[in-house]
């Protein structure tokens, strides 16, 4: 059960990482409105490094849980991610306040209150991981310095791919 959990968790971060990297126009401009909306406009500045450091946070932490690299640091992670995510799409669903969450980036429009419920349901699985935290064993098949090489490989080439 735990392998499945890891398994969804993964494809859910990987599509929502490759999702918003290929439709970064309009993702960076979710963002900018999610920034207004929050009253943090003048991040603004410095919103596609932000978008391109979510994205790729995103998409390794997906090939982290697929491939059970570093589960337990994978766990932590996406768990703050998710502490920040959560309220504030229950925030913008809450006040009616976008249409399209961008959380997919245009590939799949879902509305705010769609996301939300899609977050909760990732905050059950990473809570479901939390209490099996001592059985998270990472792939014994990749030894632990080569699985770091791997996941800063990973992060770095999704930013090449975004940038260039």
């Amino acid at each position: 059960m735990i392998r499945f959990v890891q398994i969804l968790l993964g494809l859910f971060f990987v599509a929502s990482g490759l999702a918003k990297g290929i439709t970064l126009d309009f993702t960076v401009l979710k963002l900018d409105e999610y920034l207004r909306i929050l009253g943090l406009g003048w991040f603004t500045r410095f919103d596609m490094a932000i978008l391109i450091l979510i994205n790729a946070t995103e998409f390794t932490l997906g090939l982290m849980f697929l491939l059970n690299l570093r589960p337990k640091l994978a766990l932590w992670i996406s768990s703050l991610m998710m502490l920040v995510f959560t309220p504030k799409t229950l925030y913008v669903a809450i006040k009616g306040l976008m249409t399209n969450s961008g959380c997919f980036g245009n590939l799949i429009p879902l509305t705010p209150w769609q996301s939300h419920w899609k977050n909760v349901f990732m905050d059950l699985l990473l809570i479901f991981l939390w209490l099996k935290y001592p059985k998270l064993t990472p792939n014994k098949k990749i030894r632990l310095k080569s699985s770091d090489y791997l996941i800063g490989a990973f992060f770095i080439t999704m930013v090449l791919v975004q940038v260039i």
